[in-house]
């Protein structure tokens, strides 16, 4: 009940992360990153790109090679509240705070640099505010952390879980107590607490074992908030269920929807995100989208104001191609590959050089070129076209620089 993420795999996506926000401190959300062959991605975070990596989406951007050969990158990674987690090559390897096993690697001790976790090949990495998974090449999943089991708080292990009743992973995403997955056949499955409708079939069904979401299919995308989840079809319409008592899901609020809500109000959709309980997308003309709990300007329309309908994302200057989404703050990669972040700024995570405050509409971060981008609790990082990486933010070992001062503006990083 700590932690919330999302993960992809394919390609330069976004993923979804989280801060402190409205909720409790406890509830938050991560994203992860990694290579998307289309190009497109989103978080989500949740969360995720669009459907793999990419911060909010299961791969982001450094998807692979570094430009010019100059170093070796991860093909994807991802942020929890104080640590992170890299995919190089099938190996998995995390730093940051691990007091509650999230490290993977056996121990409950913070380590300052990325540390090897005990997993078969793995494709793709995903963080939660104190947990982690991966989706290993046989499309299976395993987690570790803080309830690892996504059902039992107690449930803490330092070395990675199996997942059951999950096949042919594509994509996943890390919630408060829940975490969903895009499986093989363009389905979703979902396991952990369903006391919101979490799990999307249609009755309160809390499950230690992945089960399907009812009504969805044909899904290219997936975004996990804090108790609710979003995705995108390939007809472009974009379907979410669990709680909704910000307005997360849609329509009209109400204390949850068991079952995927259709939204209305966008249309061609390829990319979800989510926050801890607001939810954004890319719709037709890469016009980005976001509605839910809008108080920490997480809507990004100028108003810090909430909505259960969809508002648009005022300033941004070129079409969004991905995005992802945290706890209270989202960032898109635009086509000119500019990355430009809103929402809550406490620790300076929205890269706007000042700390404090709510960034209302997007702010452009002070880099070029930018292929990835993974969101965290308080932190974003971000890859560019060269292959170097740079995070800015909360650090407390978060970076895994080595260091732990936080930064306000982007600050290089070894992986």
């Amino acid at each position: 009940m700590r932690s919330f993420l999302l993960l992809t795999l394919s390609g330069i996506a976004v993923a979804a992360c989280s801060a402190c926000g409205d909720t409790p401190c406890e509830k938050t959300k991560t994203c992860n990153v990694g290579p998307d062959p289309t190009g497109s991605t989103s978080s989500s975070g949740v969360g995720g790109a669009p459907s793999t990596s990419s911060s909010s989406s299961s791969g982001v951007g450094g998807s692979g090679g570094a430009g010019g050969g100059m170093q070796t990158v991860a093909a994807s990674f991802a942020l929890g509240r104080a640590h992170g987690c890299k995919q190089l090559d099938g190996l998995v390897e995390c730093w940051g705070e691990g007091s509650i096993g999230q490290i993977g690697d056996g121990s409950e001790t913070d380590q300052v640099s990325p540390v090897g976790v005990p997993l078969p090949p793995a494709r793709a990495v995903a963080a939660g505010e104190h947990t982690s998974c991966a989706i290993l090449d046989d499309g299976s999943v395993r987690c570790w952390g803080a309830d690892a089991s996504a059902f039992n708080v107690n449930e803490d292990a330092p070395s990675p879980v199996a997942v059951s009743g999950v096949t042919g992973a594509q994509k996943m995403g890390v919630g408060e107590s829940h975490r969903c997955a895009i499986v093989q056949d363009k389905t979703v499955s979902c396991w952990g607490l369903d006391g919101l409708g979490q799990l999307g079939r249609g009755m309160f069904d809390s499950s230690t074992t992945a089960k399907p979401v009812v009504n969805i299919t044909d899904v290219i995308d997936l975004a996990v908030g804090g108790n609710h989840a979003c995705v995108a079809t390939g007809t472009g319409a974009i379907y979410c269920w669990g709680s909704n008592m910000q307005g997360e899901v849609g329509g009209s609020i109400t204390i949850s929807e068991t079952t995927p809500l259709q939204l209305a109000g966008v249309t061609g959709a390829t990319a979800v995100a989510a926050g801890y309980s607001s939810s954004c997308a890319i719709g037709t003309g890469g016009a980005v989208s976001c509605w839910g709990n809008g108080t920490r300007g997480q809507i990004g329309d100028g108003t810090g104001q909430s909505s259960p309908q969809p508002k648009t994302v005022t300033g941004l200057p070129s079409p969004a191609a991905k995005i992802t989404g945290g706890a209270d703050h989202f960032c898109a990669i635009l086509t000119d590959k500019s990355l430009w972040c809103w929402g809550y700024n406490n620790e300076g995570q929205c890269g706007t050089g000042s700390v404090g405050g709510n960034v209302l509409s997007p702010s452009r971060v002070n880099l070029d070129n930018v292929t990835a981008v993974s969101v965290g609790f308080e932190t974003t990082c971000a890859r560019v076209e060269s292959g170097q990486a740079y995070c800015w933010g909360k650090n407390a070992n978060a970076f895994g620089n080595g260091a732990v001062a936080n930064s306000a503006t982007p600050a290089t990083v070894p992986w």
